[in-house]
C-alpha cells in the first residue's frame, strides 16, 4: 500500500486534508456538526482506502485488507449519519483507526523513506491521523461528561 501512497501523493494529501478539516470542526464547531463530520470522515477514509486498494499493483491477498477496511469505514459512516445512537461507537472506531493508521503511516514513511517520492507527505498524514484520534477521544469525553 505504501507504494500506492508513495506514487500517488494526492491520496495522503486528501486524507490529511479530510482529517485536518474534521479536527477543526470537532474543536470549534457544535457537537451535532462534529458528529456529522465524523460520519463523513469515515466515509471519505473508507473511499480513500478502497481507492488505494484498487490502484495497487499488488494482486496478492494483502491488497484486500485495505479494501475491506474501507468498506467497513463507508458502512460505519453511513450508519452513523442515518442512525445517531451508533455515533459513540463510531467515535471509538475512528479514534482507534486514526491512531493505528497514523502509527503505520509514520513508521512506513520512515522505513521506506528512500524509495517513496512522497514519504514526507505520508508521515505528515500520519501525524494528522494521530491528532484526529486524540481529538476524537476529546469529543467522546465531551459528549459523555
Amino acid at each position: 500500500m505504501l507504494n500506492v501512497l508513495g506514487r500517488r501523493p494526492w491520496l495522503p494529501a486528501v486524507h490529511a486534508a479530510a482529517a485536518a478539516a474534521s479536527i477543526g470542526v470537532i474543536m470549534l464547531g457544535p457537537p451535532d456538526l462534529a458528529l456529522q463530520v465524523l460520519g463523513a470522515y469515515a466515509i471519505a477514509g473508507g473511499v480513500l482506502a478502497i481507492t488505494a486498494a484498487i490502484l495497487s499493483e499488488d494482486r496478492s491477498e494483502a491488497r484486500w485488507w485495505p479494501a475491506t477496511a474501507g468498506l467497513i469505514g463507508v458502512g460505519a459512516g453511513i450508519l452513523a449519519l442515518l442512525w445517531q445512537p451508533v455515533i459513540l461507537v463510531l467515535i471509538i472506531f475512528i479514534a482507534i483507526w486514526s491512531v493505528a493508521a497514523g502509527i503505520f503511516q509514520i513508521s512506513g514513511g520512515n522505513r521506506w523513506r528512500s524509495s517513496l517520492q512522497s514519504g514526507g507527505l505520508i508521515r505528515f498524514s500520519g501525524v494528522v491521523s494521530l491528532t484526529l484520534g486524540a481529538v476524537s477521544l476529546y469529543l467522546l469525553l465531551k459528549l459523555t461528561v
